[in-house]
């Protein structure tokens, strides 16, 4: 298959290091892989859109929970900087984003 990059997106990973995820495509299959293309996964399209939709319900409802919790509970965890820390990376419009779809 030739494979042909749509899209290269920054994350960042649990050592607090970017790494660049490329999203490439070949006919009806999308292939996720790591920026050095020894970590990789193949897929087609409709597990694809399955999978990219539990990605996103886990993820959500982790934040969520997270927020939901520093809510009850922040001014008894003071010392928690994962609450504190929830929305550091983020760009001002993804917060805008994820606050106006969590509340």
């Amino acid at each position: 298959m030739k494979w042909e990059t749509i899209k290269t997106v920054p994350v960042n990973n649990a050592e607090g290091e970017v790494e660049n995820i490329e999203i490439m495509k070949s006919n009806n299959y999308f292939k996720i892989q790591n920026e050095f293309g020894n970590v990789y996964f193949e897929f087609d399209s409709k597990s694809g859109i399955e999978f990219a939709e539990e990605l996103f319900t886990i993820i959500y409802s982790s934040i969520f929970n997270d927020i939901t919790e520093f809510l009850n509970n922040g001014s008894k965890n003071k010392n928690n900087n994962k609450q504190g820390n929830l929305f550091k990376n983020m760009s001002v419009k993804n917060r805008v984003v994820w606050k106006w779809l969590i509340f």
